[in-house]
């Protein structure tokens, strides 16, 4: 069991290291947004839509993968390199045709969905470059899941770090130094999404077989259809309140005071994310061991005692952080600070999204 622990905890770090400085510059962004996008102005609310159209890109990525990156996980077998390639093929072709056929359909529709979600004068432009960002996203789902799935955790993260350099150092320039508000952003992160799908190509290549097995396709997609529900109850408990409160709010910046203190719940959304991407191909592996019960009881108990640890030092030193110097200004705008009262829960809910995480591996 010592061993199996290491394990675990030798794939976490190598996956925390990099995805912690990685989350870390994305977090940055935060207050970036905040000194350089006007919140008090309500005929430009860029940073509303920032977090706006991020939390519904967050429901269509469920959506572009219909479940068939969880299948990729169940199906793979690394001892049967031809049956793992046979997996990502159906796989990688369901989440293509899915993702580019709603995209086209965005693109169709953007004269009449884009006065929906933003009245920016720009706004069928940034609708267009949006929809395909979860495209290129999706289209990276299942390289993704393989190198996790061949034990490839620093290349893994390696990428991930890469893709948000990338996007950091774009909107730094183009929101910045070129001053085009909301567009660098779309801008910053379409590039970004584009590049990894470049560098995963060869890859792609070289896993894709040109032959449909329809027993295999279809006992997949019975696999993968299920776990739908519960990832769009997921992807609702953390985004759907976005939407909500966009529609329910009396204030134009609520929104963006909302969605800015949501972001500094993310040290505890840092330590759930990283344990999920070792956790789910370490339980997968060792579902058949005699102890896996207590090998999986003793997981959720250290897991319990870090987060409490990360619950606490948060709740008690967010304050001061947000007072902190930074680009244009404080950490945080001070026109955000009365948002701060919520950290404490959303530190709460990631805990127990953790525990979810945990327990999943029982089904």
């Amino acid at each position: 069991m010592i061993e199996k622990l290491k394990s675990l905890a030798g794939d976490t770090m190598i996956y925390g290291i990099f995805s912690i400085v990685g989350r870390f510059l994305t977090f940055l962004l935060t207050p970036f947004y905040t000194n350089y996008l006007d919140i008090n102005n309500p005929a430009k609310p860029e940073n509303d839509f920032i977090i706006y159209i991020f939390s519904i890109i967050a429901f269509i990525n469920v959506l572009y993968s219909l479940g068939m990156e969880s299948a990729y996980f169940r199906f793979f077998e690394k001892n049967d390199e031809d049956r793992s390639k046979s997996v990502f093929t159906h796989s990688f072709f369901s989440i293509a045709s899915i993702s580019f056929f709603f995209a086209i359909i965005i693109v169709f529709f953007a004269d009449t969905l884009a006065p929906m979600i933003t009245n920016l004068p720009n706004a069928k432009s940034l609708l267009i470059l949006t929809a395909f960002i979860p495209v290129f996203d999706a289209l990276v789902l299942v390289p993704y899941a393989r190198l996790r799935m061949i034990r490839k955790a620093k290349r893994f993260a390696v990428t991930k770090f890469v893709q948000i350099l990338i996007t950091v150092f774009l909107n730094i320039i183009l929101v910045a130094v070129f001053q085009i508000g909301v567009l660098g952003v779309i801008i910053s992160f379409y590039v970004a999404s584009f590049v990894i799908l470049i560098i995963f190509l060869k890859e792609i290549k070289e896993n894709i077989i040109l032959k449909f097995d329809k027993k295999l396709f279809t006992s997949m997609l019975k696999f993968a259809l299920p776990t739908l529900p519960a990832s769009f109850s997921a992807i609702i408990l953390q985004v759907a309140d976005r939407p909500i409160l966009k529609a329910m709010a009396t204030n134009p910046s609520d929104l963006a005071i909302y969605g800015v203190n949501y972001r500094l719940g993310i040290p505890m959304m840092m330590l759930v994310s990283v344990f999920e991407y070792a956790w789910k191909p370490f339980y997968m592996s060792n579902h058949k061991e005699a102890n896996a019960k207590k090998l999986y009881a003793r997981v959720f108990t250290y897991f319990t005692l870090v987060a409490a640890v990360v619950f606490l030092i948060a709740s008690f030193f967010m304050e001061f952080v947000v007072q902190l110097p930074f680009f244009g200004g404080r950490f945080i705008n001070p026109d955000y600070w009365t948002g701060m009262g919520i950290i404490p829960i959303i530190l709460g809910g990631y805990y127990f999204n953790g525990v979810f995480t945990n327990f999943s591996a029982g089904f």
